[in-house]
């Protein structure tokens, strides 16, 4: 076994080697949205839940006071001109509300699915992607090549019928936001504890 002695500085930054070192031979070979998602299912979710959720075993949230008000400070930020979206237009971010995704996206109503608005802060756009994530809610739009990542958040997981949160983005945008959170991230200092070696590889 590996130890990751320091969580955000090493695992994420080898989530971003991974990224960088294997981007170009995915996308030769058709695969660059696996790739993006498999780097984003851990290095996304992972830091994501140690930082925001109070009842975490690592306890990384109170422990590191000084680095959760950091990334605090970006997840309060509008997400246009932030560290994860420096640019300042939507270019293919687009987030609203799905009711019916009974059939494939191609027949989802989209008219309520808009560009993102320039006062939209990070945070609840990074919880449809954690939800997503965690949970499977991912579609792909685009043939034969794939123009358009769909991400789902349910309003209530109570409720089959409360609808769904939807965020939406260009695989080269997504890839964008990916890397600069997991450089974000390795910004932040916050040690960790116990990885296996899988990714000792890189």
């Amino acid at each position: 076994m590996s130890e990751y002695r320091n969580f955000v500085e090493d695992f994420p930054g080898r989530c971003q080697r991974l990224l960088s070192r294997y981007f170009r031979s995915a996308e030769s070979s058709d695969l660059e949205v696996t790739l993006l998602l498999a780097v984003a299912g851990s290095g996304l979710l992972i830091p994501y839940a140690r930082l925001t959720e109070s009842e975490h075993p690592s306890q990384d949230k109170s422990r590191f006071e000084l680095a959760k008000n950091s990334i605090n400070s970006v997840l309060n930020s509008k997400f246009f001109g932030s560290p994860l979206n420096p640019e300042s237009d939507p270019g293919s971010w687009k987030v609203g509300s799905l009711v019916d995704i009974t059939d494939s996206p191609d027949f989802w109503d989209w008219t309520k699915i808009k560009p993102i608005s320039k006062d939209k802060t990070v945070n609840p756009l990074l919880k449809i992607l954690r939800n997503a994530l965690a949970h499977g809610n991912i579609f792909t739009m685009g043939s034969p090549s794939i123009e358009s990542i769909v991400f789902l958040s349910k309003h209530d997981a109570k409720d089959p019928h409360a609808g769904y949160s939807c965020l939406v983005v260009a695989p080269a945008d997504f890839k964008e936001f990916i890397s600069r959170w997991l450089t974000l991230l390795a910004a932040a200092k916050i040690p960790g504890d116990v990885f296996s070696e899988e990714l000792s590889l890189v």
